[in-house]
């Protein structure tokens, strides 16, 4: 996601059984990356995509019009809004009840 929001390809090395396994062929099938977990061939992707600008600039294309940058924004307002919405308030002795709203704010 990270990568997607600032716009570069994305090149797996590793995975997490189950947990991540579906990236590797959502970052394939989207053409804004690749998968290796062997070294010679992530450096050889890697060195491959610099040389192709035209392919980087494609690929630059894609991982922006997938990438989501305001996504940590929206969570945080979901989750205020589910705070108050239940009336959690683990913090009844401290001030960000009252201040809520300071850190729930989308700057875009």
């Amino acid at each position: 996601a990270e990568s997607l929001a600032c716009g570069l390809p994305i090149m797996l090395n590793n995975f997490i059984p189950c947990q991540e396994a579906g990236n590797i062929p959502w970052v394939i099938d989207n053409k804004v990356g690749d998968y290796s977990n062997e070294p010679d061939q992530v450096a050889s992707t890697v060195l491959r995509w610099f040389e192709d600008k035209e392919g980087l600039r494609k690929m630059r294309k894609r991982t922006l019009a997938l990438g989501r940058p305001e996504a940590t924004y929206k969570i945080v307002d979901d989750l205020v809004d589910l705070v108050r919405k239940y009336k959690w308030t683990p913090f009844k002795a401290g001030d960000i009840n009252a201040e809520l709203d300071k850190f729930a704010t989308v700057p875009f």
